[in-house]
């Protein structure tokens, strides 16, 4: 998939899609826009803020999507938010902040795992959460 494609794809055809599956270029390209939107936090914040809440919804949705064309559920995405909270909870709570710092260290872990997850290779057959997208790209090209 082409950058125009996958930014089209994503903030427009499937914005709040959370079904079905993305590959690794939907995936990226589309990724690939936060950075810039980042950019113009420096240079005007409310415009950032404004541009930041539009994007949150489809650039977790592609995140759930690629998770599924890895054959995993998107679920996963929010154990590391889940175990910081936690983790920054026992902190200001000071019941344990050994404790809190444990789960703060999982929560990175975690992170790192669906790093990992995001860059693997698609699976290439079907799988529970819909046909390869690789495939359908191919086969549009064919007709």
């Amino acid at each position: 998939m082409h950058y125009e494609e996958s930014i089209h794809t994503v903030l427009f055809k499937k914005y709040a899609t959370f079904k079905g599956r993305a590959s690794r270029s939907e995936y990226w390209w589309s990724i690939l826009i936060v950075p810039l939107i980042s950019l113009i936090g420096v240079l005007h914040p409310v415009l950032y803020l404004v541009f930041y809440l539009l994007i949150v919804i489809p650039t977790t949705a592609v995140s759930v999507r690629r998770l599924h064309d890895t054959n995993h559920s998107g679920l996963h995405l929010l154990v590391p938010v889940g175990l910081q909270s936690l983790g920054f909870l026992f902190f200001a709570a000071e019941w344990s902040a050994d404790f809190g710092g444990i789960l703060i260290i999982l929560g990175i872990i975690y992170s790192i795992y669906i790093f990992y997850l995001l860059i693997k290779k698609s699976d290439e057959s079907d799988n529970q959460y819909g046909t390869n997208p690789l495939l359908k790209e191919s086969r549009a090209d064919k007709f």
